[in-house]
């Protein structure tokens, strides 16, 4: 993570309609896309409404980390997948 958080903050690459750097797309097969943009944006999400609701940044850390174990066989699936074309 940037900072203690995963709040987004777009640099002078271009980005995405949905806010997602074009960099996290380069090298990524199309078909991982759809799954990659729905994790990264619920992450967004949960930090920009714990941030909000006084949670401190390490009881958000454990947060995310808890929520990205929870997306880890949905994501291996995907790559797998992807490996099998």
């Amino acid at each position: 993570m940037r900072s203690s958080t995963l709040e987004h903050t777009p640099s002078r690459d271009a980005t995405q309609p949905d806010g997602i750097p074009m960099e996290w797309e380069s090298g990524l097969p199309a078909r991982l896309l759809p799954v990659v943009r729905e994790h990264y944006q619920n992450l967004i999400e949960l930090s920009q409404a714990l941030q909000a609701a006084g949670h401190p940044s390490e009881d958000i850390q454990r947060y995310v980390h808890a929520l990205v174990a929870s997306y880890e066989t949905k994501l291996l699936q995907a790559i797998e997948a992807e490996k099998d074309i």
